[in-house]
Formats: C-alpha cells, sequence, structure tokens
C-alpha cells in the first residue's frame, strides 16, 4: 500500500488535488491541515473521491505553547483535540502533530517540559477517548531535543518517522532503535543530507531515490521497527520538480512508490 501526502502542490485546490493523485493510482492520501479552511469539509473532500486516510497531519504555530503554558497552551490543545475527534467521526485512526514549531523552537526543553508533558498527556486523553492513535514526528535542528524529550517522557506516544529529516539531520543516531516499537505513521522522502545547520531550505521532499538517502537502510531499519501500514510519502513538486506538471509529477511518485514498498517489503518477509 503506498500513498503521498496532500501538500504536494499538485492542484489549485484539495479537489483538484485529490482528483489528480487519485488518477495516478493512488488509494491513500496523508491528508495535511493547512490554510485551506475547514478541515472536517477537506476530509469529507478526500473521502467523497474514493481515497483513503490511514493518517492525517496537524499543523499548528502555537505548538511552542504547550512548552510556556498559558492561552496558547490551551488553544493548541483545543485545536488538535478538535481535530483528532473528527478523525473519530471519519474512521481516521491516526492523528500526528510537531512537538514544537519548526521556525521558532523553544529552547532547552527539560527546564520547562512539565507543562508539554501535560499538554500531551491532555491530547492523549482525547484520542484515547476518541479511539484514535496520536503520532509526533522526528524535525530537525533544536525541535529535535523537543521530540526527544516528549517521546522519552510519555511512553504511550506514537512515533511518525520521518526518513527525510532523520538523514539531513542525524543520520548517526539509531531512531528506530530507540523507538520503532512505537512508529504508527511514516513520511518517506528524499534530500541532499545536507543540512549542517545551513536552514530550514535544506529540508527538500525530493521523490525517493533523486537524492542521496540509502533507501537499503531505510528499509533495513523499518523491517526492525514495529511498522507495517502504507508506504506513505511526504513529497513537494516545487523541491526541483517545477518543470513537470501535476499529472506527471504524481505518475513518476506513484512509480517510485511502487519500487519503494517492492523495497521495503521484500526486507519485511
Amino acid at each position: 500500500m503506498i500513498g503521498i501526502s496532500t501538500n504536494c502542490e499538485c492542484g489549485d485546490t484539495l479537489a483538484e488535488t485529490v482528483a489528480n493523485i487519485k488518477a495516478a493510482g493512488f488509494g491513500n492520501v496523508m491528508l495535511a491541515q493547512g490554510g485551506r479552511g475547514n478541515f472536517e469539509e477537506d476530509i469529507k473532500t478526500v473521502l467523497a473521491a474514493g481515497l483513503k486516510i490511514p493518517f492525517v497531519h496537524l499543523y499548528s504555530n502555537l505548538a511552542n505553547g504547550i512548552w510556556q503554558g498559558g492561552n496558547k497552551r490551551d488553544k493548541f490543545i483545543k485545536s488538535i483535540g478538535d481535530a483528532v475527534r473528527l478523525c473519530c467521526k471519519y474512521g481516521i485512526p491516526v492523528a500526528l502533530f510537531h512537538g514544537s514549531h519548526v521556525m521558532d523552537a523553544v529552547s532547552d526543553p527539560g527546564s520547562i517540559g512539565v507543562h508539554a508533558i501535560e499538554a500531551v498527556k491532555e491530547i492523549l486523553a482525547i484520542a484515547e477517548q476518541s479511539n484514535v492513535k496520536v503520532a509526533i514526528e522526528n524535525l530537525e535542528g533544536v525541535n529535535f531535543a523537543h521530540f526527544c524529550y516528549l517521546m522519552d517522557n510519555i511512553k504511550s506516544l506514537g512515533f511518525c518517522y520521518d526518513c527525510g529529516h532523520h538523514n539531513l539531520f542525524i543520520p548517526e543516531v539509531d531512531l528506530i532503535g530507540k523507538y520503532g516499537d512505537r512508529i504508527i505513521a511514516v513520511h518517506l522522502h528524499d534530500n541532499n543530507m545536507d543540512w549542517s545547520g545551513r536552514g530550514w531550505n535544506h529540508d527538500r521532499h525530493l521523490l525517493p531515490f533523486d537524492g542521496k538517502i540509502d533507501f537499503n537502510r531505510v528499509a533495513r531499519d523499518l523491517n526492525r521497527s514495529a511498522y507495517r501500514g502504507v508506504v506513505m510519502m511526504e513529497l513537494h513538486r516545487e523541491d526541483d520538480y517545477d518543470h513537470m506538471s501535476s499529472r506527471e509529477f504524481l505518475s513518476e511518485a506513484f512509480k517510485r512508490g511502487q519500487k519503494l514498498e517492492n523495497l521495503l517489503f521484500s526486507m519485511m518477509r
């Protein structure tokens, strides 16, 4: 089973994007919550197109509020909680979010971590009542410390493994060894493994096999994990593929997804 995120820049509207995705052969998408407006209407649009949503990616620039407390913390919990309840309503099993805001991470998670732990536990309580699983993804830079802090202190929190972030920022760290038994979602994409503190513009979301990531290693790593779900690609057409139409890009993405699926599951058998 392969899938692609709806933030792949392959349509002027969500309806156009999912139509293009379906035409390319995909049956699964990760619905990326964004500035489109009504999240429930977005879910309906995807489902009406006949696509499955194994997980959603929730975004909020209020994520740093969970470390600081106060009104931003409460708004973040409500935002994620409301989205989780919608996942329950429409049968979406997994929701994932960032443990800190990627453009403005707070420092020193240990000194303020009690606020974040309490906030995430509130979200997990909502998720348990809604029969939805919740995960956070590994990010780059200073945000990685916040991810590790939450994962190490909240054992019931799920893990969304992002192979692009892993190999861009800390390829030497055995994330699968540490948290592989908690993976419930994946983001698979390529990059040039050229972080070196140079900034977010190096967080490319290229087609698998177009960058420098060793996907044989990714396959071996995931084989050690508990994950056996959708091979979900998080790709951005604007990262080097502006010369391709949306349909051309998605057609190629589907082929790469099949190649990646064959590689992953040949090692998992």
